[in-house]
């Protein structure tokens, strides 16, 4: 029916929106750490402490979750044509070309570890961002009293993982929302 195929529509454009959305804030903060830990450097004239370099350990996630993608699109949708392989990059934003996937639980299985490895992904990029922040120089980042701990740090666990660890639970939960309502019934 017409009110059926707009629901779907509009269930597909909303997810297809969150994930985009999850993804570039992920992707911009990453970018923001980065540029801050090694072009600001350049503004005072000095060199690039050693230690900022663990700021690009946070993008060595990306080319995990890329080559896992390209590894499970590769498995489950068994590209036949150039065309149809082009979508396997595509596949690192949102699991795609599910309809071609016969059996349905291994399209559930392809979409579901899609989604596991994007968000874990996120997740660990998360991770090596903390330790990065963690590792930050006396000088860039005043300690708590009494401890060792530095106040960006804290601001990061107490503030940033709650956000990353909501906007990830979405993410996992409105695609499992969206295989229900969406790609299940068709």
């Amino acid at each position: 029916s017409m009110l059926k195929n707009v629901l779907e529509s509009f269930v597909t454009i909303c997810w297809a929106f969150f994930v985009l959305f999850v993804q570039v804030t992920h992707y911009s903060i990453l970018t923001l750490f980065t540029w801050l830990a090694f072009f600001s450097w350049s503004w005072t004239n000095e060199a690039v402490a050693p230690i900022y370099y663990l700021f690009l350990l946070p993008w060595l996630a990306t080319p995990c979750m890329i080559s896992i993608q390209y590894f499970l699109y590769q498995k489950y949708v068994k590209p036949a044509t150039p065309s149809q392989q082009s979508y396997a990059f595509l596949n690192m934003i949102v699991p795609v070309r599910i309809y071609l996937i016969r059996n349905k639980e291994d399209a559930f299985n392809y979409f579901i570890l899609s989604i596991l490895n994007i968000c874990t992904s996120t997740l660990q990029a998360f991770l090596f961002l903390a330790i990065a922040l963690f590792n930050l120089p006396l000088e860039q980042d005043q300690r708590l009293v009494s401890s060792s701990i530095g106040h960006f740090f804290t601001f990061w666990l107490e503030v940033c993982l709650p956000l990353y660890l909501l906007l990830t639970g979405l993410v996992f939960l409105y695609s499992l929302m969206f295989w229900y309502l969406v790609i299940s019934p068709n």
